[in-house]
């Protein structure tokens, strides 16, 4: 019953996540650090979020690729107010606990992608309309 239960969490994280790996995989394959690479030379944060979502390992991994991701993301929201700031930080923080009592690099994966989510609204709520 744990497992089915744990493989419910997983299926159901990955489809919050809007994961694109089904819809076509990673372009740079299994290599970490060329997908890490990858990831952090994307323009925009969409485009960054995008390929981190569809290159997602489900582990540890994760933390990596996200985390070059969130680089992106943030080049858009450099100058934000100190609420603004305060409550980016508050968000993220929502992230950790939501994960904080479970164990395995799955959980560190569905933490990271949660924060990839928090970034890439951030992104879109201060990225000037063109």
């Amino acid at each position: 019953m744990k497992r089915l239960t744990l493989s419910l969490m997983a299926f159901t994280a990955i489809a919050c996540t809007g994961v694109a790996n089904a819809s076509g995989g990673c372009p740079t394959g299994t290599d970490l650090e060329l997908t890490v690479k990858a990831v952090g030379s994307e323009k925009s944060c969409q485009k960054s979020a995008e390929l981190a979502r569809s290159c997602m390992w489900g582990s540890n991994a994760d933390i990596q690729i996200v985390g070059a991701a969130m680089e992106v993301c943030a080049r858009d929201y450099t100058n934000l107010s100190v609420q603004d700031s305060v409550t980016y930080t508050s968000v993220l923080k929502m992230c950790d606990r939501k994960y904080e009592s479970e164990s395995g690099s799955l959980y560190n994966a569905m933490r990271a992608h949660c924060r990839l989510n928090v970034a890439e609204l951030f992104s879109k709520l201060y990225t000037p309309v063109r």
